[in-house]
């Protein structure tokens, strides 16, 4: 006999364990010494950093993520700093004498899609469960 509520407890299970492991993953490939950029520039912290970086500079991004609980099923992983777009997106800069300049986009939580694979994880973590 099939027990429903015991199998929709572990789906439910099994997607809250995904998104834990996959925030944990977004704040990895913002940590991680991987982000081209064009020119060596010097943090708030002081330190000098050329290419490949990371994206922490004060720490707000990654200190900024959050997940919101909207039902068993559905959560938002997302992040309140301000430049949280800017980074994963890329921007331009104008400057006061005319010339612009290209700040390249780190796609972070892109790259944690493609190397975390949530769906994938979803259904390891649920078959792990179910045959427990």
């Amino acid at each position: 006999m099939i027990n429903w509520n015991l199998g929709r407890q572990l789906a439910i299970e099994s997607f809250n364990e995904m998104v834990g492991e996959f925030a944990q993953e977004i704040n990895f490939q913002i940590e991680d010494t991987k982000w081209n950029w064009p020119r060596e520039t010097v943090r708030k912290n002081g330190s000098v950093v050329g290419s490949p970086r990371d994206i922490v500079d004060t720490g707000e991004l990654k200190n900024s993520q959050f997940i919101e609980d909207v039902s068993d099923t559905y959560k938002v992983i997302g992040y309140t700093a301000d430049h949280a777009a800017l980074v994963h997106e890329g921007y331009q800069i104008e400057r006061n004498d005319g010339t612009v300049t290209d700040v390249p986009a780190r796609p972070f939580i892109d790259t944690a899609i493609e190397d975390y694979n949530p769906i994938e994880a979803y259904s390891e973590i649920l078959k792990e469960k179910l045959n427990e």
